[in-house]
């Protein structure tokens, strides 16, 4: 291709049948890219009267430690490789576009024996101090000599927030404490990456596919998963 660049991305939807709908974004979170070094150190302008220009300081103005997450939402843009397959089949998605879908609309804990609602995430948030003492660890070396100082003086370093799973409730009223597996279901089943993944995460699957060529790749894909009851062939 000469008259255009290469297209490097795809669009994949989110589709649900009504606005409410189950969603556990902490199942797929990713680890944060700002670090709380970065957002020790800021450039300021002349503009605020309490700074120097053109200097770099270790501290804000209200003299308070930065808070920074350890995690954080998803993002829409995710870059993902694509992995070897020796079956006969043209077009195997990764492995890495499936996980994040199953896990975000599919509860871990399962879902109401009766109704079939997922159960929920309970979670809390806890909030740990990142030590200011030199003990040698890439952190302090990360740090600006006047960060160290300063940090030193207030006797406390960043902070970072973390969520912590504390259990799992209902989101319906049925009363029952009894749970099953959470269904995926693939109606173009192809080579069976999607039975393969929702299998390893302890999910139902409903497999449907046309060919029963495809269906014999996904059945040897599958292997043991394919052998279990919680795997439904159509």
């Amino acid at each position: 291709m000469t008259d255009r660049p290469t297209r490097a991305h795809e669009f994949h939807f989110l589709l649900t049948k009504s606005s409410h709908y189950f969603y556990d974004h902490v199942a797929i979170r990713e680890p944060a890219v700002t670090t709380p070094q970065r957002r020790l150190t800021q450039r300021h302008s002349e503009r605020d009267r309490h700074m120097r220009p053109d200097k770099v300081y270790p501290y804000r103005l209200s003299d308070v430690p930065v808070q920074q997450q350890s995690h954080r939402n998803k993002r829409d843009v995710w870059s993902l490789s694509t992995k070897p397959y020796a079956g006969a089949h043209f077009a195997v998605m990764p492995v890495d576009l499936v996980e994040p879908c199953i896990l975000a609309g599919t509860s871990e804990a399962g879902a109401c024996a009766l109704c079939g609602a997922p159960w929920e995430r309970v979670v809390e948030r806890d909030v740990s101090e990142t030590p200011t003492s030199y003990n040698g660890s890439s952190f302090d070396r990360g740090k600006s000599r006047d960060a160290r100082e300063f940090l030193a003086t207030v006797g406390k370093g960043p902070r970072t927030t973390s969520v912590r799973t504390t259990g799992w409730r209902p989101t319906c009223r049925c009363g029952t404490k009894e749970r099953v597996p959470c269904v995926v279901l693939d109606p173009f089943g192809g080579s069976g990456t999607v039975a393969l993944v929702a299998r390893q995460l302890g999910r139902a699957v409903w497999y449907i596919d046309a060919s029963e060529s495809y269906r014999a790749l996904a059945e040897e894909r599958l292997g043991v998963f394919g052998k279990q009851e919680t795997l439904i062939w159509g």
